[in-house]
């Protein structure tokens, strides 16, 4: 037989890939927008995209010890553009067109009252990974309308997540459901960006949500876990969050058995989030492991292949948003340097 073929010369040609991957997230960082190669702003047909909301992102290629970075280009688009009935929002969008295509797709939900445009450098990075980013705005604020009701912040989560009616405290039409949006948003990307097969990621009205990452920061990231915990995605990402609560513990729908697989759950925080404790009770309640399991990217140390938690403690005007947000992300090079290699482990293409 040629050991060329056989499983364990695979295996370790695998691992060795891995380990060379897991090395780069340290050595070499993604590059933020503002040092992103040939980041453009494209202007399509209903499209937000300005000088005021992107013009920052545009720079010259930073290169890396393994070469340049793939360019990106990032963009919004109004969400009523894309269907009459949606009320209002604007998504924006990253894809890298000289990256080698993972074939995956990464939908971002914002935290409550942050905008899609306030998070196109972890776009960018996510985007310079092979794999296409949308930055959905969709409804995520159920934490206000049902304060520390548990059974209420699942039926809203779900509602959120379908427009389908289960509780008086919000009103989701089915137009503005998260799923609605996520299609309609696909469909019109496909049209004005035709070459970058935003069309494989849905059929008819429904996600194809095996080839899709939800992630989430905030609330975004509770409603990124009740989309997993609905639906096996390719894998279900965390950043701040979940942070629904009842009183000082997690909400009891954390604890249900999710349709994603365990493994497929990938989570980072900021240990100062002033949500933090509820934060790691949640990734506990959501079976990710305990606080031994957790890897602090402060650390002097390279994770292990099967890392799922990741913390930071960097010193920060406002944890919460540290990790996510544009404009708040890092100051200091070490720490922010530490926060894109986390970014770059949580979208891992394996």
């Amino acid at each position: 037989m040629d050991v060329r073929n056989s499983q364990a010369w695979r295996g370790w040609i695998g691992a060795v890939a891995l380990s060379l991957l897991l090395t780069s997230c340290f050595v070499n960082p993604v590059p933020t927008p503002a040092t992103v190669g040939g980041t453009t702003t494209d202007s399509l047909p209903g499209s937000q995209d300005t000088a005021d909301t992107l013009a920052n992102k545009d720079a010259a290629a930073a290169d890396t010890a393994d070469g340049a970075a793939p360019s990106v280009a990032l963009a919004t688009f109004s969400a009523t553009a894309t269907d009459s009935a949606i009320a209002d929002g604007v998504h924006a969008f990253a894809v890298a067109a000289d990256a080698l295509s993972t074939g995956k797709l990464v939908v971002l939900l914002p935290d409550a009252n942050v905008l899609p445009s306030q998070y196109l450098s972890l776009a960018a990075a996510i985007a310079q990974q092979g794999h296409r980013v949308l930055v959905l705005a969709t409804p995520v604020a159920a934490q206000a309308a049902c304060a520390d009701d548990g059974t209420c912040l699942e039926l809203a989560r779900q509602e959120l997540l379908d427009g389908q009616d289960r509780t008086p405290k919000v009103t989701v039409t089915t137009p503005n459901s998260l799923q609605n949006r996520l299609v309609k948003a696909l469909t019109w990307l496909d049209k004005n960006r035709p070459g970058e097969n935003w069309g494989k990621f849905y059929v008819g009205s429904t996600p194809l949500w095996s080839d899709i990452a939800i992630a989430g920061h905030g609330e975004g990231a509770s409603q990124a876990a009740m989309v997993a915990m609905h639906q096996i995605v390719w894998r279900a990402v965390m950043l701040g969050g979940p942070t629904d609560a009842a009183g000082a513990q997690p909400a009891s729908w954390l604890a249900g058995t999710p349709q994603t697989p365990s493994t497929a759950w990938r989570t980072l925080a900021h240990t100062k989030d002033p949500a933090w404790a509820i934060i790691a009770a949640a990734w506990t309640s959501l079976g990710l492991g305990s606080s031994a399991a957790v890897f602090s990217l402060d650390s002097a140390q390279q994770p292990g292949i099967s890392v799922q938690m990741l913390t930071t403690a960097a010193n920060v005007p406002d944890p919460h948003a540290a990790i996510a947000v544009d404009g708040a992300l890092p100051a200091d090079a070490t720490a922010a340097q530490h926060v894109r290699a986390g970014w770059k482990l949580l979208f891992l293409p394996y």
